[in-house]
């Protein structure tokens, strides 16, 4: 019996209460008897379905009044026919009302459910936190930004380290590493016969952080050369600003839809991982705070 039930719903035996249930809301909707394309009898056995399986086993006769069955065929009498039983089509029409009562009856309860989960999000201590990490992923995003937009330091550097031997590689990148005044940086594989036999070099960099937004070097032909590294904050603009701005744009938009949960849930678990490492790469924290 729960086999042909998972099957119903189109699941495989054993799903999860959780499956259950997005199989039922998408298999209902898809199903209900008030759309053009309606299928009362699925829509039937959906219902059964899930009421079956959401049940405890010690519960599961309180179903036995509702059963229904798939296989329609045209009797004499036009009678509805579902497996054993015979319905005549107003004690269909019955059944069909039931239905659609426990469907409308999900709804609500599941209406109910996300209201009170919503309500969770956004007041007490949650909302709380959330707005404290807005507040600063809002501003690390304005400081990354004028740090870009502001004008360069031109600096004499050190070239501390040449990834000579490619140990230090991207896969499917041509790209080389480098540290200039301690600064880990990849810069293009093209590029890096201009630093090979380089110590000292000169770059240009950002006035808050000091990141390195540029190289300037002498090549082999006595003719300047400007670098610029990649995978870094600098040479990715503006994708960290918007990343830092995504707790804003949460607050912002703070709708009752799945779309918002999944955002605030994003922006509440995994900003501070990447604030965390914004700031610990490069010493950014001791800059801020220096």
């Amino acid at each position: 019996m729960r086999d042909k039930y998972f099957k119903i719903l189109g699941l495989k035996p054993g799903a999860s209460k959780e499956e259950i249930k997005k199989a039922y809301r998408k298999s209902a909707l898809k199903y209900h008897p008030d759309r053009k394309d309606g299928d009362p009898e699925k829509f039937l056995l959906i219902i059964e379905a899930y009421e079956y399986l959401t049940i405890e086993s010690d519960q599961s006769n309180i179903i036995s009044d509702y059963e229904f069955y798939a296989n329609q065929s045209k009797t004499a009498d036009s009678n509805v026919k579902r497996g054993k039983k015979h319905y005549t089509p107003e004690e269909f029409e019955e059944k069909l009302k039931w239905a659609k009562q426990k469907y409308q009856e999900k709804k609500y309860q599941e209406a109910i459910e996300d209201d009170r989960y919503f309500k969770s999000l956004t007041t007490g201590w949650k909302f709380k936190y959330f707005l404290f990490l807005t507040i600063i992923s809002s501003a690390l995003s304005f400081i990354f930004l004028l740090d870009n937009l502001l004008a360069t330091n031109r600096v004499d550097s050190y070239v501390n380290f040449k990834d000579t031997m490619g140990e230090h590689t991207v896969p499917s990148q041509d790209v080389r590493y480098v540290e200039i005044d301690n600064q880990p940086l990849f810069i293009a594989l093209k590029d890096f016969p201009t630093i090979f036999n380089e110590d000292r070099v000169t770059t240009h960099k950002t006035p808050i952080f000091n990141e390195i937004k540029s190289i300037h070097a002498i090549n082999a032909f006595g003719e300047e050369v400007i670098i610029h590294p990649k995978f870094s904050v600098i040479s990715t603009f503006p994708l960290v600003v918007i990343i830092l701005l995504l707790p804003l744009f949460v607050i912002l938009y703070k709708r009752r839809n799945p779309f918002f949960i999944f955002l605030y849930l994003t922006c509440a678990f995994v900003s501070p991982l990447i604030i965390a490492i914004l700031m610990i790469v490069n010493d950014r924290w001791a800059i801020l705070f220096s």
